[in-house]
């Protein structure tokens, strides 16, 4: 009953999203830790995998335009930069925060 319990808790961690075998539910652990976080570089700098890593730049890119150009300079794959591209080439929907 013990492990049923500790296995059916959150991460309390952008690290602990590691231990998360589904790769959609690790991609949405990390982005619910690096939203907001201080040192967004430091998280992504601790990231194994280039491709989780860009899908997170991604995110963040698109939650925060104003920061999306110096988000996607750190795209590592050609997927994480075509869709970065993406998300530079539309910088009005960023328009209407900080209104």
């Amino acid at each position: 009953m013990i492990l049923l319990v500790l296995a059916c808790t959150e991460p309390a961690s952008f690290e602990e999203c590691n231990t998360l075998s589904d790769a959609v539910e690790r991609s949405d652990c990390h982005y619910r830790f690096a939203v907001g976080a201080e040192d967004q570089q430091a998280l992504l700098a601790s990231m194994g995998s280039d491709l989780e890593r860009d899908v997170l730049i991604v995110r963040l890119a698109e939650h925060d335009p104003r920061e999306a150009g110096q988000l996607c300079k750190q795209a590592r794959t050609t997927s994480g930069r075509k869709k970065c591209d993406s998300v530079l080439g539309r910088p009005h929907l960023g328009a209407w925060k900080g209104q």
